[in-house]
Formats: structure tokens, C-alpha cells, sequence
């Protein structure tokens, strides 16, 4: 029996009809989740990540510049992925920010939170 076939047997305004068609809606991203492990069953990680811009939205709201909110969401994404990596994100602005002048633009996928690697000091 399919999740599919179960859909005719129930009143879609019941209880049980809407748990039902819930899961078919979104049978496709069950099946994703089921499939590779590496997606979560939920977003609790990421709502945890955000909630200190969340609070302080609206201290922010006047922030001064029109680019600023754009600029502070770029800023806390990257901090956000370097946490999420285990890397502390102090030292990882800080070695980028110090590497971004010299590194070419083909070699700037080197420089993202999956894939930096700290430059070692010169000897």
C-alpha cells in the first residue's frame, strides 16, 4: 500500500484527512530526508543561530546606512557558517579578511567556511 493510496479513503476535512494530506504534501522532502542523512528533520539549529538578530531587530531598524541590513545578514551568515564548522569565527574573519588582498578570484572557493584551511605562519 502506498502513502498515495490511502488519500480517497479519507475526509479531507477531518483530523486524520488533513494529517494525511500534510504528509503527502510533503512526502517529497520526507523521502529527501529519509535518503541522505546529512539533511535535519528540522531547523531548530538554524532558529537558534538567528535568534540573537531576531531580539535585536528592533534595535537595529534605524541601523544608519540603507546597505547596512544587507551587509549585517552577509556578516552574520558567514560568522553563522564558520560556527556551524566548528571554526571560531574571530580567527577565521580574521586570517580571510588578512588573505583576501593576494588571493585570486579563481582561488576564493578557498577562502568559504567548508573549505578554509588556516594558513600556516612562515618560518
Amino acid at each position: 500500500m502506498t502513502p498515495f493510496s490511502l488519500q480517497p479513503t479519507l475526509l479531507r476535512q477531518s483530523t486524520l484527512g488533513k494529517a494525511g494530506n500534510y504528509f503527502l504534501n510533503e512526502y517529497e522532502a520526507l523521502r529527501g530526508y529519509l535518503e541522505d542523512g546529512r539533511f535535519e528533520i528540522d531547523n531548530i539549529l538554524v532558529e537558534n543561530d538567528i535568534r540573537p538578530t531576531a531580539v535585536g531587530r528592533k534595535r537595529w531598524l534605524f541601523i544608519g546606512h540603507p546597505n547596512a541590513g544587507w551587509r549585517s545578514a552577509v556578516i552574520y551568515s558567514v560568522r553563522i557558517s564558520a560556527r556551524r564548522r566548528c571554526l571560531n569565527p574571530q580567527t577565521y574573519l580574521t586570517d580571510v579578511l588578512a588573505r583576501r588582498p593576494s588571493i585570486k578570484i579563481t582561488q576564493i572557493h578557498e577562502l568559504l567556511p567548508g573549505n578554509w584551511k588556516p594558513e600556516m605562519a612562515s618560518p
